[in-house]
C-alpha cells in the first residue's frame, strides 16, 4: 500500500531552478523482512546544468516501523531454575528508526529516447548525509553510483542490442560523533538484494541475497530452516543483456526478448567477502518484452547457475529450479 504526493514549482526566483516538495507513505509486507511502514518527506531544487547533465540538492526526513523477529526463552517446567529452556517464544517486535538528512547527487542522460533507449547511456550519483542536527537519530553516510549502456549491434536494422548495467551503494556509519553513538547504519537504509534487475540478481526470492538462515529443531528429528534478510553495507551488481526485436510494431511497440546474465555481491565490509559464499550468479530469459514509449513489460525466468558450475552460488533456502519474474521498466 502506498500513497503519495508531490508539489513542483519550476523557475522560482525566476531561475533556473525548480522546487519539488514531496510526501510518501508506503506498508509493506515482504516475505523475506516482514512488515516495513515508513512515510518520508523531501524537499528537493534541481537544476539543469545543460541538456544532458541535472543536479540537485535537498533535504528529506523518514520515520519507519520495521517488524523484527524476538526470541527469546519460555519457561519450561521440565527444565530446573537457572537451565536452559527447550521451549522459545518467537514473535514480531517493531523498531522505530527516524532519518534526518542532506541529499546531493546529479544524473546524466544521453540517449535516443528518455524513458526506454536502445541506443546511449545513463549515470546517475546520489549522497545522503544523515545526522542527528537534521532531526534524525545517527550519523550516516550513504552513495550510490549506477552506469546504464545501450549498444545497438551494427547492420541488423535496429533489431539487436547488447545493454548492461553496473550498481555499487555503499553505506558507513560515523561513530563517535556528537548526540549519539552510532555503530551501524539503520536496518531501512541498508542494502537488501534479489529478485528484481534494481535489487539484482533475478532468480533469488526478493530481497533474500543476504540472509541469516537459522536451524530450528521442531522434535522427533524433525528441523526447519528459518530466514530473514540481512542488510548489507556494501552492493556491487551488474546485468549483461542481448536483446532482439522479433515484431516492430505491435500495439504502438515493439515485441522483443532478451539472454541475461546477472551477477554481484552484498556484504557488510570488503574484508569479509568470502567469493564462493558472496559472489551470486543468475543467467535467464526475458522471452516475451513489450517496448512502448514510456516503459517496458516484461515476462520471463531466472535460474541461479548451480553449485556444480559455480561453488556456493544456490544456498539452502533458494529455488534451484529458478523463478518466474514480471518486470516494469528499463528491463535487460
Amino acid at each position: 500500500r502506498s500513497v503519495q504526493g508531490n508539489l513542483t514549482r519550476p523557475r522560482i526566483f525566476a531561475s533556473p531552478l525548480t522546487f519539488s516538495l514531496g510526501g510518501t507513505y508506503q506498508l509493506r509486507l515482504t516475505p523475506a523482512r516482514g512488515r516495513l511502514e515508513s512515510a518520508i518527506g523531501t524537499l528537493t531544487f534541481t537544476y539543469p546544468i545543460n541538456p544532458h547533465w541535472q543536479a540537485y540538492f535537498g533535504y528529506l526526513i523518514q520515520v519507519s516501523n520495521i517488524s523484527q523477529d524476538v526470541v527469546k526463552p519460555a519457561f519450561d517446567p521440565a527444565v530446573p531454575t537457572g537451565g536452559s529452556a527447550s521451549i522459545t517464544n518467537r514473535r514480531d517486535a517493531i523498531v522505530t528508526d527516524r532519518t534526518g538528512a542532506l541529499q546531493f547527487g546529479a544524473n546524466y542522460t544521453n540517449t535516443d529516447k528518455p524513458f526506454n533507449p536502445s541506443e546511449g547511456f545513463i549515470a546517475s550519483a546520489d549522497l545522503k548525509l544523515a545526522s542527528p542536527y537534521l532531526g534524525g537519530i545517527d550519523w550516516f553516510i550513504r552513495a550510490d553510483l549506477s552506469w546504464q549502456h545501450f549498444i545497438p549491434i551494427p547492420r541488423t536494422q535496429g533489431r539487436l542490442n547488447f545493454r548492461y548495467a553496473l550498481r555499487y551503494g555503499q553505506a558507513i556509519p560515523l561513530p563517535g560523533l556528537p548526540m549519539t553513538d552510532t555503530t551501524s547504519v539503520p536496518e531501512i537504509w541498508r542494502y537488501f538484494g534479489g529478485g528484481t534487475v534494481d535489487l539484482g540478481v533475478r532468480g533469488l526470492l526478493p530481497e533474500t541475497m543476504l540472509v541469516d538462515i537459522e536451524t530450528i529443531d521442531e522434535g522427533g528429528g524433525v528441523q526447519r530452516l528459518h530466514y530473514v534478510a540481512q542488510g548489507g553495507h556494501i552492493r556491487a551488481l551488474a546485468t549483461l543483456a542481448l536483446q532482439v526485436v522479433s515484431i516492430n510494431d505491435f500495439l504502438g511497440g515493439k515485441i522483443a526478448h532478451s539472454l541475461f546474465f546477472d551477477f554481484g555481491m552484498l556484504t557488510q565490509k570488503w574484508s569479509q567477502v568470502q567469493f564462493n559464499r558472496d559472489f551470486r550468479r543468475s543467467i535467464g530469459l526475458n522471452f516475451l518484452k513489450w517496448d512502448i514509449k514510456i516503459v517496458t513489460l516484461a515476462l520471463g525466468y531466472a535460474v541461479l547457475l548451480p553449485n556444480v558450475i559455480a561453488p556456493g552460488n544456490v544456498k539452502p533456502i533458494d529455488d534451484r529450479n529458478g523463478r518466474f519474474i514480471f518486470d516494469v521498466g528499463i528491463t535487460f
